[in-house]
């Protein structure tokens, strides 16, 4: 047989509507499928039957369709002469009884063919009305007598459709259209068990079919939607009639990559030129089939959302799955889920399984790996790319560590697709959100990227940065938020970057650049113009306490970078807010610092510089250090005779 060769078989009173959708899915090059009405009268004397017998003897597979009813029977001298095709042990029954549709199940038991069963369910609402018949329930006997599979039941004629084209995958007799990127990791997957249950239920859900994978909680690309929906389809390869998977960081990408589909489809459009032409059959064939999983990666831009917006609207055959940095851009209708960063625990079980083999190992291993996987913020991508990185050079998670703290710029860098799976470096992950950011959006991203490792209250965002400026209020924040680049808890009334987009975008500005001077310093203005009130009053800490850390990373960074106003005026706010909180060890070198600055930068007789004095003096007065304290009681008090 040069080609393959299928028959369809059911009972046309049923399910005539069920049995020609199907034939009509299945024909193609390559695929030669029959059903009972293809064969009609002979005038050289051949009968039904005996055309039936023909082809089937020498077919790959008999798909049937089994419901109540046996259907029409040939006359007695016709099934005569093809007694000896009737399974053994049939009970009473004489070969005048069966039907020509349980005929068609004998030639291919008697040939050993193999044999596909679904049968109706309950639910299944036949073409005609009629009553069930004794004959169809002796044949079902005898199917099961001979150990004939009768599990699978179909609810509709679609139903059936997709129970069929699964049954032909499984067996080897259909090529199953399938296209994704990379194959799964197996057992290193771990941490997404909760949300790959949530995201089938999504993609069942009643009047579902598209859902989109948003990563908003950890706000930006890499938190691992990509592998995700891969390892989805992977788990529930047997539950879909094709996989697909197309890449839409931009339109013009989405349509390339779906006119690429014609050869994984094998549609006559393939030898096409025009990509229009080659696209449009590709959706014309979702619109025509069932069952299919169509997986549409990195919807990152207001065009690719509109173009990936049209196809779900166009397609109800099959499920759409989306992933996406933009958290709030799909339409009604498509359920967006939030990917959420892996647990430590799941992080390190990471890095240790990947690693294993292929890493220089030490006494603390596990205790490394923690320590890496928090430095790292659990982020997939950079766990990824860890992995890999220590692989390759046989590394200790020790010397991975020092590497990203000494080397940051090569490691961020560092790109190996082939170890990885993954096309870019962490550093390229995020530039294209970046780059499609309003100027306000992008200068606050810059701004935050010398903030803390801390949330960010929203508040600040009341605050302008300088006293003939206004505020901008959320707009900006609402356009890092659109691209996943900060993450919102509007319960708690605060945002988030994660810190290796922090270090990114710090980079990107470069470390001796004047661009990164002017971000630093109006960071720094701007949180000092919020650091207000005074911190020995416990009334003001609910807004002080959330700015501290930010304040005190913004003071030393802009202390390094030799910025004096208003660095030295935020220290003594910082450390007037630990004192009054009794920590004392952050206070000191505050005050200490606050102190050097407005010597050298006010003179050592300043009025300032009597109030430094003083505030030092209270502390070391509090720690018991009376001998430090009292010269600068006497210094400032001195100042202030002759200032004042």
């Amino acid at each position: 047989m040069d080609q393959e060769r299928l028959f369809l078989s059911a009972v046309s009173s049923e399910f005539r509507t069920a049995r020609e959708t199907l034939a009509r899915t299945l024909r193609g090059p390559g695929l030669v499928v029959r059903e009972q009405c293809d064969f009609g009268a002979d005038p050289n004397g051949e009968t039904l039957l005996d055309k039936l017998h023909e082809y089937i003897k020498d077919c790959n597979c008999v798909v049937s369709l089994i419901g109540k009813r046996s259907g029409s029977k040939p006359q007695p001298d016709e099934a005569s002469a093809h007694e000896d095709k009737l399974p053994k042990g049939i009970g009473k029954a004489t070969v005048a009884d069966w039907s020509y549709t349980q005929w068609e199940v004998f030639f291919a038991l008697h040939y050993k063919r193999k044999i596909v069963t679904i049968q109706a369910s309950e639910k299944y609402q036949s073409e005609q009305l009629g009553n069930p018949d004794d004959q169809q329930a002796a044949f079902l006997a005898c199917l099961k007598s001979r150990g004939t599979d009768l599990t699978t039941k179909a609810d509709d004629a679609r139903d059936f459709e997709v129970q069929a084209l699964r049954a032909l995958f499984r067996g080897g007799v259909l090529h199953k259209p399938e296209q994704l990127p990379f194959p799964s990791i197996g057992t290193l997957f771990t941490g997404r068990e909760d949300f790959l249950d949530r995201l089938r239920a999504s993609l069942l859900r009643e009047g579902g079919g598209a859902s989109a994978i948003v990563s908003s909680v950890c706000g930006m690309g890499g938190i691992g939607k990509t592998r995700t929906a891969i390892e989805y389809a992977h788990r529930y390869h047997d539950a879909y009639t094709a996989l697909l998977f197309v890449r839409a960081p931009d339109e013009r990408t989405l349509t390339d990559e779906l006119a690429a589909l014609t050869v994984v489809l094998r549609l006559p459009e393939a030898d096409a030129t025009d990509t229009g032409q080659k696209r449009d059959a590709v959706l014309r064939w979702l619109a025509d089939h069932h069952g299919w999983l169509l997986i549409v990666d990195n919807v990152d831009t207001p065009d690719a959302v509109r173009s990936a917006d049209e196809i779900v609207r166009r397609l109800r055959g099959g499920h759409v799955l989306l992933t996406s940095r933009l958290d709030d851009a799909f339409r009604h209708g498509i359920e967006p889920l939030d990917l959420g960063l892996l647990t430590l625990d799941d992080a390190v079980a990471y890095l240790l399984k990947v690693t294993d083999g292929r890493r220089r190992v030490e006494a603390d291993d596990q205790a490394q790996a923690r320590v890496l996987a928090e430095a790292l913020d659990r982020l997939t991508l950079a766990l990824v790319h860890a992995g890999a990185y220590i692989a390759e050079r046989r590394i200790s998670f020790a010397l991975y560590l020092t590497e990203w703290n000494s080397r940051r710029d090569a490691v961020l860098s560092w790109a190996r697709p082939d170890k990885t799976g993954y096309p870019l470096s962490l550093a390229q992950t995020w530039l294209t959100s970046m780059d499609q950011l309003t100027e306000a959006g992008k200068a606050l991203l810059e701004r935050l990227s010398f903030f803390a490792n801390n949330k960010v209250p929203e508040f600040l965002l009341d605050v302008p940065l300088s006293d003939d400026e206004t505020t901008e209020g959320l707009e900006p924040l609402l356009d890092l938020a659109r691209y996943s680049l900060v993450t919102r808890d509007t319960a708690a009334e605060s945002f988030s970057v994660h810190r290796i987009v922090r270090d990114v975008t710090n980079r990107r500005l470069g470390t001796d650049s004047a661009a990164h001077k002017v971000r630093l310093t109006e960071a720094l203005v701007w949180v000092n113009a919020a650091f207000e009130g005074n911190p020995l009053d416990v009334r003001t800490w609910p807004r002080l306490s959330p700015l501290a850390p930010h304040a005190a990373v913004l003071a030393w960074a802009a202390d390094t970078a030799g910025i004096a106003v208003p660095t030295s005026r935020l220290m003594n706010q910082l450390a007037s807010l630990f004192r009054a909180k009794a920590a004392y060890a952050r206070a000191e070198p505050l005050y200490r610092r606050a102190l050097a600055i407005d010597e050298a930068s006010r003179g050592p007789d300043h009025p300032t510089v009597a109030t430094d004095l003083n505030n030092l003096a209270v502390l070391l007065q509090a720690t018991n250090r009376l001998t430090e304290a009292e010269p600068l009681y006497r210094r400032a008090l001195a100042i202030d005779e002759a200032s004042l």
